[in-house]
């Protein structure tokens, strides 16, 4: 018989500035890896306090699990994943956007995005823009799949040593 994965509750809010080190961790691990790390704890705490920034953050309350003897790899008030985005009058960019590797496929990037485009759309911004690693096929697709197409093929965008593509999405309704 095949394991379930246990049933978790994913809460969405504000991050914390305590979570400042936890996002910065995972910029690093699943954004960043193999660049420089650029959004260390510092600036991330900076995005978190700036009023032109939104940082939401996942956060999980397991509810049950197959195996209750088992112990849990989550803890209540775990940070899944967050998405960062800040505002300008009419164009919105998506900074940062991570879910951790075991909490993925359960739609946690996507109510992020929908929360933040929802805020975006709410303070009357009509396009989003973000940068994606070239090589980046699943994030790209996820981007394609949400209404995202790539408008610019930046050459050693990160740092010198990787190439990204500038996607943006038009949130006017036609």
């Amino acid at each position: 018989m095949p394991i379930m994965p246990e049933t978790l509750a994913v809460e969405l809010g504000l991050a914390r500035v305590a979570e400042a080190s936890v996002i910065a961790r995972m910029s690093r691990d699943y954004i960043e890896h193999g660049l420089a790390w650029r959004w260390q704890t510092t600036q991330i705490r900076g995005l978190i306090q700036d009023p032109e920034s939104v940082a939401l953050c996942a956060r999980v309350q397991p509810l049950r699990q197959q195996d209750p003897l088992a112990p849990s790899p989550y803890r209540d008030g775990d940070v899944l994943g967050f998405g960062i985005m800040t505002y300008g009058l009419e164009t919105a960019h998506l900074m940062l956007l991570a879910v951790l590797p075991r909490a993925r496929r359960r739609n946690i990037a996507s109510n992020l995005l929908d929360w933040l485009e929802e805020t975006a759309i709410t303070a009357g911004v009509h396009r989003i823009e973000l940068e994606v690693r070239a090589g980046n096929i699943g994030a790209r697709s996820f981007y394609r799949e949400r209404g995202y197409h790539e408008r610019d093929y930046l050459a050693g965008y990160y740092s010198g040593q990787e190439s990204a593509f500038r996607m943006a999405r038009n949130l006017r309704k036609s």
